[in-house]
């Protein structure tokens, strides 16, 4: 299948589009959540839906494969949401944290769900 140029261009000025320095809960009256200040905070995964959730879910993988073997030795294969949920709970459940930058708590939450000997 060949793709013309205008149907890259579309879909990179839709993914810069998307990944802008602004990201917002559609159905929510919270503000508009802005990361480009710094790392993304932790109440980046309290989304239900739409890009922060995805955000989220994407940032976690990554820390969760990053840390494997070293600080977090888990079980769970690499397509089994459960420790992604397990942080997103984690995150709802302390509201003091919410504000804190995301890497260091899913280090946390990871580390004490799954430790490495």
């Amino acid at each position: 299948m060949k793709v013309s140029n205008l149907s890259c261009g579309l879909a990179a000025l839709l993914i810069l589009a998307a990944c802008g320095g602004e990201m917002s809960r559609p159905s929510s009256s919270r503000a508009p959540m802005v990361f480009s200040d710094g790392p993304p905070p932790a109440r980046a995964c309290l989304d239900d839906g739409g890009p922060g959730r995805t955000f989220c879910v994407v940032v976690i993988g990554a820390e969760r494969t990053r840390l494997a073997g070293s600080k977090i030795c888990s079980s769970v294969p690499p397509d089994d949401l459960s420790d992604t949920y397990a942080v997103m709970d984690w995150i709802r459940a302390h509201p003091d944290a919410q504000d804190h930058e995301l890497a260091p708590i899913i280090e946390k939450v990871l580390s004490e769900l799954h430790p490495c000997a």
